[in-house]
């Protein structure tokens, strides 16, 4: 008897992601966000409330804009707000793609963080004076109120409790503080270094970093310094915070955990391939944090004493990690998904090699993803395609045994993994492209009304000839 694994083997390349373009309902409503690049004032890049997609997938919509992604969108319950390089900040619909209003000021640089009805926009135009924050109405784009100030701006605003912060590039290490209502100044710090990022938030501290290599803490209510500490020569990763630790990775190739109330460093880490590609912090969900480098390796590494966990090694640099409903999705090229529990690939996301994925968005069940320079594509469950699970997971493993495989990397994990996972599969493997990963994107041209029919016709007389041809062997 032929089955679907049998006819999967017959294919001789990969095949094309289905449901591009895929109806939509324009009552459908969605309730969870990403605000910001980090996600959250912490920067940790762990959204535990969103959900994740399970099952197989297939591509609700691609949407190819004018020119690239200058930095990550913030996604409220309408729309991402993606920022472009254009000097452009295009609203687009959640449900379709399509994009509605379009904020336009002439700046080359935009980075935006949504809170509440309100899109807080840092901008700049190139020249010394010629940096601003504006707030807009998420509903028609509109200006609420536009703040100059000098240099250009590290990165999306943090908005807490009333209170809009910022950091500029030079200009003697500044951080504004502007009300959220009106954009007036309540504070501005000069900390005497060039900072390198934005600022991060917890219990009314803020951190910054410089490049310097300095770690700075700093009083969110009045601007005050409370403590400097350094890490390496030069940083240009955001700082992350969470549960009383800063995280930060240096440009000489370790990361550093230092205590947020008094800045005593706790432990840095050195990886092998850190260094010059060190521009994401850690994303930090529960007791582990989670970061990349330029060499393709995810290192999984405890919060308490930066020890590795475990890792993987992935075929491309890797950009910054997001967590999520028990993932890591992790940008290398691919995307790749791997569990939080079990350490292994419960999928894999493949492009062409002129569009390679960046730092994924996860909310209500859905994926957006960067994909090239120009592109934002939407991946979810398809409802026609079921769960062929197999593993209880709510991930596709394609033949429906559990066999979930490793990304094409090596588990080396620590003692409790029980040593080296090489990410091996069976002798009838063919639902695997050979390097380790799934191809959920072949199982998912069984959605497409009438040609899994055919194609599956095609695969059982293939399989047919080949039998009879193996009979005819010596």
């Amino acid at each position: 008897m032929t089955t679907r694994r049998d006819f999967l083997g017959c294919l001789a390349a990969p095949l094309l992601l289905s449901g591009t373009g895929a109806a939509q309902t324009e009552d459908q409503e969605f309730s969870e966000r990403w605000p910001r690049y980090g996600y959250d004032v912490g920067a940790t890049n762990y959204a535990p409330s969103n959900s994740a997609p399970g099952g197989t997938l297939r591509e609700v919509w691609t949407t190819t804009l004018k020119q690239s992604l200058h930095w990550l969108p913030a996604v409220d319950e309408e729309a991402l707000y993606v920022p472009e390089d254009d000097g452009a900040i295009r609203e687009v619909s959640r449900v379709t793609g399509d994009i509605g209003w379009v904020y336009d000021d002439d700046a080359a640089n935009y980075q935006v963080t949504v809170a509440g009805d309100t899109l807080y926009v840092c901008g700049f135009n190139g020249t010394a004076q010629g940096a601003f924050v504006t707030a807009l109405d998420t509903a028609d784009g509109t200006e609420r109120w536009y703040n100059e100030y000098t240099y250009s701006p590290n990165g999306p605003p943090v908005v807490v409790d009333g209170t809009v912060y910022v950091s500029t590039v030079y200009a003697e290490g500044r951080i504004h503080a502007l009300d959220t209502a009106t954009g007036t100044r309540r504070w501005r710090s000069e900390l005497g270094v060039s900072l390198s990022t934005p600022p991060c938030y917890e219990d009314g501290r803020l951190f910054v970093c410089s490049h310097e290599g300095t770690v700075h803490g700093v009083d969110a209510g009045t601007g005050e310094e409370l403590w400097v500490a350094q890490a390496g020569e030069d940083i240009s990763a955001d700082p992350t915070v969470a549960d009383g630790t800063v995280y930060v990775s240096s440009l000489d190739g370790s990361v550093y955990a230092f205590d947020a109330a008094s800045g005593d460093q706790l432990w840095r880490h050195e990886t092998r391939g850190l260094g010059a590609g060190a521009g994401h912090s850690p994303a930090v969900a529960g007791n582990v944090a989670y970061v990349g480098d330029q060499n393709g390796v995810l290192y999984a590494l405890a919060t308490d004493t930066g020890d590795i966990e475990w890792e993987v090694q992935l075929d491309e640099r890797i950009f910054a990690v997001i967590v999520t409903d028990g993932l890591v999705y992790v940008p290398a090229g691919d995307l790749h998904v791997f569990g939080v529990d079990d350490h292994t690939n419960h999928w894999r996301y493949e492009t062409s090699e002129d569009k390679r994925v960046r730092s994924p968005i996860v909310a209500d069940e859905r994926v957006y993803l960067r994909v090239g320079t120009n592109e934002l594509r939407t991946l979810e469950a398809d409802p026609q395609a079921g769960d062929d699970s197999g593993d209880g997971d709510g991930q596709d493993s394609n033949d429906g045994d559990g066999a979930d495989d490793d990304g094409g990397g090596q588990d080396t994990g620590n003692e409790s993994q029980g040593g080296t996972d090489q990410g091996e599969s069976d002798s009838e493997g063919t639902d695997n492209r050979g390097d380790g990963t799934i191809d959920w994107e072949q199982n998912a041209l069984f959605a497409i009304p009438g040609v899994g029919a055919v194609l599956f016709i095609l695969g059982v007389l293939r399989r047919r000839r080949k039998d009879d041809d193996d009979d005819d062997d010596p």
